[in-house]
């Protein structure tokens, strides 16, 4: 009869855990992918510095309230009086 022995640094196969993989984050690809499978209108993705994506909601363009600023409209009428 013969007895196997096992190294003491080693684990037989069935004790051994497989290695822990890190989750990932999501790319601006599969994020910008995944909105758009979701329907959602996407006026821009914005990425900090600590690699959080940010999507913002709506039309693209100057249309948001948000973006317009008071010296655009001063800005919009000093040029229609000079031409």
């Amino acid at each position: 009869m013969t007895t196997k022995t096992i190294a003491p640094n080693r684990l037989p196969a069935a004790q051994v855990e497989p290695a822990k993989r890190r989750a990932r984050r999501p790319t601006l690809a599969s994020v910008a992918k995944q909105a758009s499978k979701a329907g959602i209108e996407v006026a821009r993705y914005e990425v900090e510095p600590d690699k959080i994506v940010v999507i913002v909601v709506g039309k693209s363009g100057m249309d948001n309230a948000a973006t317009t600023n008071e010296w655009d409209q001063e800005f919009d009428g000093a040029a229609s009086e000079i031409h």
